[in-house]
């Protein structure tokens, strides 16, 4: 039901983010699409606090987030990937817990931090960087122009 809710609501989340005059002006419901993440939020802090606690409900929240920032420029995609590292880091803190034998909640919330601190640099060292772009002969100026004009 979540997923769903999301995913109808998307379009009113982003442009309610931004500006909620935008918003009302393409005929979203900015009220109606906070409420909605409200109530998402919620039901999130709620079904976290049972396994990890209050505090670490913070860092499964905004862990993932962060650390899909660096490999994204789109939102939708943002949220797709922050979900995939939010399940890594559930899977891990619980292997993590299992073998180390810690608390699961606070394996699981170190394992999403992780993520998040290792995140960007993992993304600086496998993106390529492409060398700039050699201006065209015809368009670059020549030496010779400054002595014959």
């Amino acid at each position: 039901m979540t997923i769903v809710l999301a995913a109808a609501l998307h379009r009113s989340f982003v442009a309610a983010a931004f500006d909620t005059r935008i918003a009302q002006t393409l005929g979203l419901r900015p009220h109606l699409a906070q409420l909605a993440l409200v109530g998402l939020v919620t039901l999130a802090v709620v079904s976290s606090y049972q396994a990890v606690g209050s505090l670490l409900v913070v860092g499964l929240l905004l862990a993932p987030a962060v650390a899909a920032t660096p490999w994204t420029s789109s939102i939708p995609t943002r949220m797709v990937l922050a979900g995939a590292f939010g399940m890594l880091a559930v899977g891990a803190g619980l292997l993590c817990s299992w073998y180390a034998g810690t608390a699961a909640g606070a394996s699981i919330a170190a394992a999403a931090i992780a993520f998040a601190a290792l995140s960007p640099l993992a993304a600086r060292l496998t993106t390529t960087k492409r060398p700039a772009p050699h201006p065209h002969p015809a368009t670059s100026p020549s030496p010779l122009l400054g002595k014959h004009s």
